[in-house]
């Protein structure tokens, strides 16, 4: 049977056995011994006082539990806070030593080792919050320490029912983007999304309920890059907690005391589009699917572009919307940094592949260099500019607008031409009609007169006309020896052919 130690505090003359624990001063957390549900190992942990549900939020010895009932944390004469097993063999320990120290449970879940008699204002010598297990809670920090590149992670259970250091981990990148991952075996599996302070919202979590992550901080000091959270009702930050799973999804959980459950306020990823990379460089994903972006060709794990840019190509960049933006960007934060300016800055570096505002009110730019990761297309995501080469892109434009123009060409020609022939047959059913109307005899005897009826009939060489004197001088007068025969138009002579010459 458990039994409560008086206090919050572990001391040299005040250590846990398994069976005891303490509590926080003002209720909230407990530290002590437990096993799991159908597992006989014993650990030494921290968890809510006053909530059954999937408890825990920190376990010191997850790696090397207890086979049996026999631990017992204490503080040593070094003042190094220990655990130890029944045959007295260390299985546990911060690794800090002093001539003076305790360790307290803090209400705010985070067990302190500290010099004694010492304010509240003094760092401690060790806490919990810098080694956590699979739980982040308010004001617990996720950091990259500058000088050894040690990470400050979750890292999730080994099962649903082994607290062991498993195959996921959650935290931030050493570049000090404001981004959260979570990384499967040391390769990135999951990305946040640019965290954008104005809307105190990641681009890629969508919040689900009104105790949603907010007074995020990313932070840089001259130790390490961290990133904290917290909120300002201190009775709700009590009650909230960030976990990633051993299938590697990471979700915030609010505790509602009317339903007496843990609600979810998001979980990620939990769309197949969510997993890092999905599609592969230059390629962006959607609704379980992928494509290459204009001026790129699908290739193995990936897209590549159609024609390679050399550096003193002539480059345009084109605009792709709604998108979570890539990974491995860098960024210039200043303010009057417009949307354009970041186009000249791009456009002026041929190893800048993209860009885009760093800020929801189009200031600020963000660039990258190298392939494009990460792509996905969500609502509300962002305007990326991207760099094609201008005679590629602009080449295509060039062919569509030729390609319009000939046909516009083409149709005006077969509709003048149309128009010719048809003008030609109206005008040459006219000619005949007058013609038949006209006879020879009206035509008067000189070539003027024949001359100026081709003229109003216009009439070319292809139909010449002759004097009513000329025919009669070349018929003989129309002799009887030059008559062939007669028609349907009436007698046919023959003419002298020297008149033709």
């Amino acid at each position: 049977m458990n039994r409560r130690i008086p206090g919050d505090t572990v001391s040299p003359t005040h250590p846990i056995r398994d069976g005891d624990f303490i509590v926080s001063s003002g209720g909230t957390f407990k530290l002590g011994f437990f096993n799991l549900t159908n597992n006989t190992n014993r650990y030494v942990g921290i968890w809510y006082a006053n909530i059954s549900i999937q408890p825990y939020i920190w376990i010191a010895n997850r790696d090397n539990p207890i086979k049996d009932s026999s631990g017992v944390l204490r503080i040593e004469n070094s003042g190094n806070l220990t655990l130890f097993d029944g045959g007295g063999n260390i299985v546990w320990s911060v690794g800090r030593s002093s001539t003076n120290s305790t360790a307290v449970l803090l209400d705010s879940g985070n067990l302190i080792l500290k010099e004694a008699n010492t304010s509240d204002e003094v760092p401690p010598l060790w806490q919990s919050y810098d080694d956590p297990t699979d739980t982040l809670l308010p004001n617990m920090k996720l950091s990259v320490n500058l000088t050894t590149n040690v990470k400050k992670v979750l890292r999730s259970w080994r099962s649903e029912n082994d607290p062991g250091s498993g195959d996921y981990t959650s935290g931030i990148d050493s570049t000090g983007s404001r981004q959260l991952f979570v990384w499967h075996n040391g390769l990135p599996y999951f990305r946040s999304g640019e965290y954008q302070k104005r809307d105190s919202s990641f681009d890629a979590i969508s919040q689900t309920t009104e105790s949603s992550i907010n007074n995020i901080t990313f932070a840089r000091d001259k130790d390490e890059i961290y990133f904290t959270y917290n909120f300002e009702d201190s009775v709700v930050s009590m009650l909230v907690k960030s976990v990633i799973d051993y299938e590697g999804n990471i979700t915030q959980f609010v505790w509602s005391v009317p339903k007496q459950q843990w609600d979810t306020s998001w979980t990620y990823p939990n769309l197949w589009c969510d997993i890092y990379n999905r599609c592969g460089a230059y390629s962006s994903c959607r609704d379980e699917s992928c494509s290459c972006l204009p001026g790129f060709v699908n290739v193995s794990g990936g897209c590549k572009r159609q024609i390679e840019l050399k550096c003193n190509d002539d480059v345009e960049f084109l605009l792709v919307r709604n998108m979570k933006l890539p990974d491995r960007y860098n960024v210039l934060a200043n303010a009057s940094l417009s949307i354009n300016d970041c186009n000249l800055i791009c456009q002026g570096n041929c190893s800048c592949t993209a860009y885009a505002s760093a800020y929801t009110n189009g200031s600020g730019c963000f660039f990258w260099g190298g392939e494009l990761i990460d792509l996905a297309v969500y609502d509300g995501g962002n305007d990326l500019y991207y760099r094609v080469g201008a005679s590629e892109h602009g080449g295509n434009k060039k062919r569509r607008v030729a390609i319009i123009i000939t046909a516009f060409f083409g149709a005006l020609l077969f509709v003048t031409l149309f128009y010719l022939l048809w003008r030609k047959k109206i005008r040459s059913t006219g000619r005949t009609e007058t013609i038949q109307e006209r006879t020879l005899f009206d035509l008067g005897t000189s070539s003027s007169d024949a001359n100026e009826f081709a003229r109003e009939n216009e009439l070319g060489e292809d139909l010449p006309l002759f004097s009513f004197s000329t025919v009669v001088s070349a018929t003989c007068n129309f002799s009887h020896e030059n008559k062939l025969g007669e028609g349907g138009f009436g007698p046919v002579y023959k003419v002298i052919i020297k008149l033709w010459k």
